[in-house]
């Protein structure tokens, strides 16, 4: 029955609280995000607004808060902010977009994510409202944003949607904001860091994993970034001087 909520949820992919890094945001409150996981919010149809950067977590959070409200026996529906309105607008094509919203309202939790990537149509924006306005109070959201509030005029278009969808989304609502550098991009540094630590070594490329099977001392390898680190800044030190 679980697997089964999971799946019809339609995320896509699935993510864990346990495999997130709360360390990579010190500014974030871990005991409300596992308070949050819990689901009264659920019972009190309220709304959870992550807002932050790309690469922070935002959508990560979102999937794990909601998985765990799909092993709490809700009914939880994924949606990216521009696949959800892509749907609606053909609903109305279609004349069905009252059906649309009347399956919607089956759900418990609605994840609405990346609303802001992707500016609206003036259609796509009335459509969005109206969803959102039929299902306040009657059911929880979970929305992630790179925007901040006083932005999301850049998406809907029209100011005095974009007020009252606000009005509504905030009204019993937890705003979360993440504040921080990007994973992906740490991710790469760390790599380039890699990259002229094993250079500094001396260890080909393609045998960075046999050379960390292989050594005598694995526990070498921790030293590595470090040491690519300084190479790196090594180097653009010499740059700087020959510029």
């Amino acid at each position: 029955m679980i697997q089964r909520r999971i799946k019809a949820a339609r995320f896509p992919v699935l993510k864990e609280l346990s495999d997130f890094d709360f360390s990579a945001i010190p500014s974030l409150n871990k005991a409300q995000i596992l308070d949050l996981a819990r689901g009264e919010y659920l019972q009190r149809r309220e709304t959870l607004i992550f807002i932050g950067n790309p690469g922070l977590g935002k959508t990560h959070l979102a999937i794990s808060v909601a998985l765990a409200a799909c092993r709490q026996k809700r009914k939880v529906r994924f949606w990216t902010a521009a696949s959800l309105v892509n749907e609606l607008l053909q609903a109305q094509d279609e004349h069905r977009l009252h059906r649309f919203i009347a399956a919607a309202l089956k759900m418990d939790l609605i994840v609405l994510d990346e609303l802001g990537f992707i500016p609206f149509s003036d259609t796509g924006a009335q459509v969005l409202f109206t969803f959102c306005s039929e299902l306040y109070e009657r059911l929880a959201f979970t929305i992630t944003t790179n925007l901040k509030f006083a932005d999301w005029g850049q998406v809907f278009g029209d100011e005095r949607l974009t007020a009252a969808l606000l009005d509504r989304l905030t009204h019993h609502a937890h705003i979360i904001e993440l504040v921080g550098e990007s994973y992906r991009f740490r991710q790469r540094m760390h790599e380039k860091d890699d990259a002229y630590a094993y250079r500094f070594l001396g260890i080909p490329a393609g045998h960075k994993e046999r050379a960390k099977k292989s050594a005598p001392c694995p526990a070498v390898y921790p030293l590595v970034s470090a040491l690519g680190l300084l190479s790196s800044m090594a180097l653009s030190s010499v740059r700087v001087r020959r510029s």
